[in-house]
């Protein structure tokens, strides 16, 4: 597509403001099953979504590998700003002075054919197979995808970003006394290297999905509770529309006119960084093209900001956070955070059953979709983990119920480890140690 000839045109029709954004997205999944090549794809699309403003409203076009004409795009445009009935704001962004910079990392996967990177994912599934007390590793999936998003507008904004990202994915099924256990894992792939140095992925997959056998519930009752970084990421994750500005113009979240107020313990602070060094994902701006920047969402325990897009901000008299993006390139704007976390403490794992003494390590939760409110933050969860019994891990647990309110737990949290780490989710979390927690058993 023809950038200029589309702004020009534009003018000529009495448009007055135009911006298109393109996203290009290529790659390819490998999957295998019992060592065996079962699926193999490449894709390859690339789609973009105009809006322009025409008498005081803004219409939009969609278009899949520019495959429609200028005339049909602009006719398009109008047709749609000629349907708008309502007044809300738009905003068409003319850009920041100074954006951050992201790092183009090199990467030695590329001198790899694709029969190369099948042998190395064969090896890993194979070691998976022969792992002592694992049954069977029925899948192993190699992925790649590489993304670049442009943003340019008659308004004099023009920005691209790129990420690209290779992953495998493995599942490891142990059986024992009649009973069988699934344990599945994700590793990033930057290099070869990572690719050959798999054995301690391979070990921690097989041994948790060994550990799991032989589960029982635990008595009912209040637990000092050890919830490990991932089960601790997915509860943050799903709680995450207590930060937004749009759940507070509507008032679904309790942290309406909390601002500058103490609402969790002082152990908490809750970060969003688009940049953050230790996350693979990285954004250099938004999806109104607003140049990103860290904040703080609670600093020890104080509310500070929700997170915010342009509308929002303009609504609610504040400053855009960075935080405006699609849920599809054809999609409006909404609110999602990119890097959101909690501060890590200063407790290793070990440290955190030491301090707990005695009660449960949670390390799987269920009906996350189901369990919750994500409004008062209610939850009740089926979980499972392992007793922790004088400071250490022991027998696993499972077929019991975590219930609580999340708001309650960051007001009670007792110490937090220092394990937080980014993989695939934009939110993350150090697991942490809670004293009395429900527990629902037999």
């Amino acid at each position: 597509m023809n950038i200029n000839k589309l702004f020009e045109a534009a003018k000529k029709r009495g448009i007055t403001e135009i911006e298109v954004y393109t996203e290009k997205v290529e790659g390819t999944d490998v999957s295998l099953f019992e060592l065996e090549v079962d699926t193999q794809t490449t894709f390859e699309t690339e789609v973009s979504f105009i809006r322009g403003v025409y008498e005081g409203k803004i219409g939009s076009c969609y278009v899949e590998n520019s495959l429609i004409d200028l005339d049909t795009i602009l006719d398009t445009i109008q047709e749609n700003a000629k349907t708008i009935t309502t007044d809300e704001p738009y905003f068409i962004y003319g850009g920041d002075d100074n954006y951050p910079t992201i790092e183009d990392k090199k990467s030695d996967l590329d001198t790899l054919t694709m029969a190369e990177k099948i042998s190395y994912i064969k090896n890993i599934s194979k070691k998976i197979s022969d792992y002592p007390g694992i049954f069977q590793c029925p899948e192993t999936s190699y992925g790649e995808e590489s993304k670049t998003v442009t943003i340019v507008n008659s308004n004099g904004l023009n920005v691209t970003k790129s990420v690209k990202e290779a992953y495998i994915v493995s599942e490891a099924i142990a059986k024992g006394n009649d009973e069988t256990k699934v344990n599945y894992d994700f590793k990033l792939v930057n290099s070869k290297k990572d690719l050959e140095d798999v054995d301690s992925y391979v070990k921690d997959l097989c041994d948790k999905a060994i550990s799991q056998l032989g589960g029982k519930p635990v008595d009912s009752g209040s637990y000092r509770t050890v919830i490990d970084k991932k089960c601790m990421s997915q509860l943050l994750a799903s709680f995450t529309s207590f930060f937004s500005a749009e759940a507070a113009i509507r008032k679904l979240t309790y942290l309406d006119g909390k601002l500058g107020e103490k609402v969790y313990s002082d152990k908490i602070t809750i970060v969003d960084d688009p940049m953050c060094e230790f996350s693979p994902n990285k954004n250099a701006f938004d999806d109104e093209g607003v140049a990103s920047f860290k904040k703080n969402i609670v600093e020890k325990g104080v509310f500070k900001t929700f997170l915010h897009n342009l509308k929002t901000a303009k609504m609610l008299g504040a400053k855009t956070t960075s935080n405006g993006y699609k849920a599809a390139v054809n999609s409006g704007v909404g609110i999602k955070p990119t890097n959101l976390y909690i501060e890590k403490g200063d407790k290793s794992l070990e440290e955190l059953f030491s301090q707990c003494g005695n009660g449960i390590y949670i390390t799987s939760l269920q009906g996350l979709h189901s369990g919750l409110n994500p409004i008062s933050g209610d939850f009740s969860l089926q979980s499972s983990g392992y007793v922790i019994r004088d400071g250490k891990k022991a027998e696993p647990v499972t077929l019991i119920v975590l219930a609580g309110n999340f708001k309650s737990m960051l007001n009670e949290v007792e110490a937090i480890g220092n394990d937080l780490e980014f993989k695939t989710s934009s939110v993350s979390c150090p697991s942490m140690l809670f004293d009395n927690l429900a527990i629902s058993g037999k």
